[in-house]
């Protein structure tokens, strides 16, 4: 082989891996913004965990949590969720905080964790999950907010007397990156004259801003724990959350005109934001007859790449005035709309036995299935969590306001006759048990009463309810909601 042919083959080959290491590249690049974009907790899980005290009315301890990070990113300041249950399977819930790192692709053992509670009983079922965590930005210099945001005017007056407050004349920051933040976590650091630290605070502001965006938050006005001898403030950032530029739309973002380029894959900037793909074109009633359950027809287009279930609907009733007056929730679970199509559905409003003049409707949440979206994550709920023991036995789980207002409706009630009952109706896919409904009588007098289960997509009549203690006299009934339930 001569050395022409030489040299050649060896440019050859030296351009093949350089090659090689440039896609290796992008792709290792790809994966740290697909991990900052959802902070990737998905991919934080607990992989085990042993007991170390777990004794009624004693501190508890756990000689070791195992966590594994299957992501590209590395993270700190973990906080866990903590849930156990006695042997009438009653929930418990508290927070285990982590002072420590856990680098990427790591599985870590930590030792002798306590929590600062006292444990109400002895649990019988222990589930462990990731409730938040921190990114770690130490190798990824071009990511780290604190670089990418810069604060610009700062104008203040400390008043240290009796108010201990900072009053803020100017403050803005700008975005000098190309990406998109919100959530801007802002730590405002007091000092005396002689530049000692005296406290610190943090401050969160959560408007979302585009590159190039510069957004004011003054006048401001904090109260600040500190000393009758404080005398000046430094300000920093040291934490901000990175969205896509969906997301900066969808969150409220200030720039509505942006110019897109060269900033995420498509892959990433198509998430799925069920508020922003759920277009409500038009509504016309079905049904508004009074004291009648109201039907309204939706027609909706789904202007995304995603097919849309258990559609979740807030109806407002307005007065004359525009003002709310009533608010109804509905849960759309009969067929997917799919992605970049139009369909008319009927959504239920429950019984109508108030007048009204108008009516908005909004779309809360709804479950996506990707269509033709390929490598796009699904994003799943946290806490992901891992049981210590398999308990077959149904747990009891107290429901949330937020789930309760979703999920059972009052669809008809009558207190006036002798056979008083009510009826209500369960929206969600679950079972739901224990529901307890509190009444409130026209002289203020409350009572709560324990009602039986629901099943799932379900409404059901409760006779023979016993108010006698709240219609004496000449008493109504002035007030109904749905108290507690437990699924």
């Amino acid at each position: 082989m001569n050395l022409l042919s030489l040299i050649i083959k060896e440019t050859l080959k030296t351009s093949f891996f350089i090659t090689i290491l440039f896609f290796c590249t992008l792709d290792s690049l790809s994966n740290d913004l697909n991990d900052l974009f959802d902070k990737n907790l998905s991919k934080l899980s607990i992989s085990s965990f042993k007991w170390k005290n777990k004794i009624k009315s004693t501190q508890p301890i756990f000689e070791y949590i195992e966590i594994s990070n299957n992501s590209s990113l590395s993270y700190n300041q973990i906080i866990l969720e903590v849930q156990i249950y006695d042997e009438t399977n009653v929930l418990y819930k508290f927070p285990i905080f982590i002072n420590d790192s856990i680098n990427k692709n790591e599985k870590k053992i930590f030792d002798n964790l306590a929590a600062n509670i006292m444990l109400p009983f002895t649990p019988i079922k222990t589930s462990i999950g990731i409730k938040t965590a921190s990114i770690e930005y130490q190798d990824m210099k071009n990511y780290r907010p604190w670089e990418n945001i810069t604060i610009l005017d700062l104008d203040y007056s400390i008043d240290s007397s009796a108010s201990k407050t900072v009053s803020f004349y100017k403050f803005s920051y700008e975005n000098i990156s190309k990406f998109f933040y919100k959530n801007i976590k802002f730590l405002i650091s007091i000092y005396d004259k002689g530049e000692n630290k005296i406290s610190e605070e943090t401050l969160i502001h959560p408007t979302p801003i585009a590159p190039g965006e510069i957004i004011s938050i003054a006048p401001l006005t904090l109260g600040i724990n500190m000393a009758d001898n404080a005398s000046m403030i430094k300000l920093s950032i040291i934490d901000a959350e990175m969205i896509s530029p969906k997301t900066y739309i969808a969150s409220g973002g200030l720039m509505k005109e942006i110019e897109i380029k060269d900033i995420y894959n498509e892959s990433i900037k198509k998430i799925s934001i069920p508020s922003d793909d759920l277009e409500i074109i038009k509504y016309s009633w079905d049904s508004k007859v009074r004291n009648t359950i109201g039907l309204i027809d939706l027609e909706i287009y789904n202007n995304s790449n995603y097919d849309y279930k258990n559609i979740l609907f807030e109806i407002y009733f307005l007065n004359e005035r525009g003002n709310t007056i009533n608010k109804r929730r509905y849960k759309y679970k009969k067929n997917y709309i799919i992605a970049n199509d139009e369909k008319v559905i009927k959504v239920t409003t429950g019984i109508l036995d108030f007048d009204f003049s108008n009516i908005e409707i909004s779309i809360i949440s709804a479950d996506s299935r990707i269509t033709d979206i390929e490598n796009t994550k699904k994003i799943k709920q946290l806490p992901l969590q891992i049981n210590e023991t398999v308990i077959n036995e149904k747990s009891y789980i107290e429901m949330e306001e937020s789930e309760i207002s979703e999920s059972i409706i009052i669809l008809k009630y009558d207190f006036k006759t002798n056979l008083k009952y009510l009826k209500l109706m369960n929206i969600s896919d679950e079972d739901i048990n224990k529901i307890q409904i509190k009444l409130v009588n026209s002289s203020g007098k409350e009572k709560i009463i324990t009602l039986g289960g629901l099943k799932s997509n379900s409404e059901k009549k409760f006779m023979s309810v016993d108010l006698s203690d709240l219609l004496i006299g000449n008493n109504q009934i002035t007030s109904i909601n749905v108290h507690k339930a437990f699924k």
